[in-house]
């Protein structure tokens, strides 16, 4: 898995900006759950409403749920399909993290 694909139907791209801005500069997957985590409450779930998959091929998968209850982050796949699928390669994750790979360039450039 060499590139960065996003697959959605309802989310809007703005929403899809503010999780990549709640995760963590740190590009482990635990603080990046961890950080997600803290950052997740009922009125972020009104406001949002949608479920992301973070597909990051041998790396695992895992999600974020902003569409029920108080919010979930897992390292698994949701129970309920998402909304948004996010597919790319670790070292393509690490540098959405870091700041130092832009979303829009990675998905035009086929990275």
């Amino acid at each position: 898995m060499n590139s960065l694909r996003t697959f959605s139907t309802r989310v809007p791209s703005l929403h899809i900006q503010a999780v990549f801005r709640m995760m963590s500069t740190e590009n482990t997957m635990e603080s990046v759950i961890s950080r997600m985590s803290s950052k997740i409450d009922e009125k972020t779930v009104e406001d949002v409403q949608a479920i992301y998959l973070f597909d990051l091929g041998e790396d695992g998968k895992w999600y974020l749920d902003l569409l029920n209850g108080s919010g979930t982050v897992s390292q698994s796949e949701p129970a309920t399909p998402p909304n948004c699928t996010f597919s790319m390669n670790s070292s393509i994750f690490s540098g959405l993290l870091e700041g130092k790979v832009n979303a829009m360039t990675a998905v035009m450039g086929g990275k």
